[in-house]
């Protein structure tokens, strides 16, 4: 895996997400190993995607973009790896999240 087929797959997948969700749409966030730029051939592309849906409709959100996930996932032979998350639930727990100061601290926002 090369940066420049990273931030291919990423202008697309943001591009199709904002599609999808319009205004609901808060961030895209690239955390993980290609944020880093420590990536191997192996890596997948760790993405966290911050809408403005009720918490209960996430996952329902989430299903929306899957076409495009795996459509991604086999024309650049990667492996999207998306996490979905409402925005205001996000923010509330970032203070206490490992994993949420680990996306503020490495991420790199796409969208």
């Amino acid at each position: 895996m090369t940066e420049a087929k990273i931030e291919e797959v990423m202008e697309i997948f943001a591009k199709e997400a904002k599609k999808v969700y319009g205004n609901k749409l808060k961030s895209i966030i690239l955390y993980g190993s290609c944020a880093r730029g420590d990536f191997s051939n192996d890596s997948d592309i760790d993405v966290l995607i911050l809408l403005d849906v009720p918490p209960e409709k996430i996952g329902t959100e989430r299903k929306r973009m899957l076409q495009v996930t795996d459509q991604l996932d086999w024309e650049y032979d990667v492996v999207l790896a998306p996490v979905y998350q409402n925005y205001a639930v996000y923010e509330k727990y970032i203070p206490v999240s490992v994993f949420y100061q680990n996306v503020e601290r490495e991420g790199i926002k796409i969208a």
